[in-house]
């Protein structure tokens, strides 16, 4: 037969168990709980990266887009100066034959004076030529069309839209676990009690059969 002292100490222990395996029982419902909402995270979080890097492709490729835009303009740009001023040149080079034929003619050379027109002619043809190539690059450069961002804002806002989103996955996620870190407190205490009234419980039933 149990002393009275004995008996107490069952109780207690029989109790602390019962608390134990309710708190464990909690514990295993919480572990459950906090590994669905993770893998909700999870698979959450991959849909996330899948938009982010249809974003960047966006932004890469506009960035490309942008890259040839500039490389066609700086091109266009190039060649207009370079008809500007081959048309200046032509220009002088034609207003100085033909001061050369006016010299000519007032020093009765005819025959030089024809050659010198017929030299400015050539190059007014030349100046007219280049004006003309001059004046269909900026035509050219100017239907040159930018590149459209529409695409790249696109995935850009359906981006940060489902960002937004995540965000109700990470605090459901952050609840269950501060919810299981908090009932694995009261179950790491509850069995801590269990053990210590047990290891009471056997010994004192060691000393009483002593």
């Amino acid at each position: 037969m149990l002393s009275k002292e004995l008996e107490t100490l069952r109780n207690e222990v029989n109790q602390a168990f019962e608390v134990k395996q309710h708190a464990y029982s909690e514990l295993d419902e919480a572990g459950k709980w906090r590994a669905i909402e993770k893998e909700d995270l999870d698979n959450d979080w991959e849909k996330l990266e899948l938009l982010r890097k249809d974003m960047n492709f966006e932004y890469e490729k506009l960035q490309d887009d942008w890259d040839q835009y500039k490389f066609e303009l700086d091109i266009l740009s190039s060649q207009i100066n370079q008809a500007s001023e081959s048309a200046d040149l032509s220009h002088r080079m034609m207003k100085m034959m033909f001061k050369m034929a006016d010299d000519a003619k007032a020093e009765g050379d005819e025959a030089e004076r024809r050659q010198y027109i017929a030299e400015a002619l050539g190059f007014k043809e030349m100046r007219d030529e280049d004006n003309l190539r001059k004046s269909n690059l900026i035509k050219e450069k100017q239907v040159l069309k930018k590149p459209i961002d529409n695409d790249y804002i696109a995935a850009k806002e359906v981006y940060e839209k489902y960002k937004l989103e995540h965000r109700s996955y990470q605090e459901s996620y952050a609840k269950a676990k501060k919810h299981h870190e908090e009932v694995k407190e009261v179950f790491n205490a509850a069995k801590d009690k269990y053990d210590n009234l047990l290891k009471r419980f056997k010994e004192q039933k060691r000393l009483e059969a002593i």
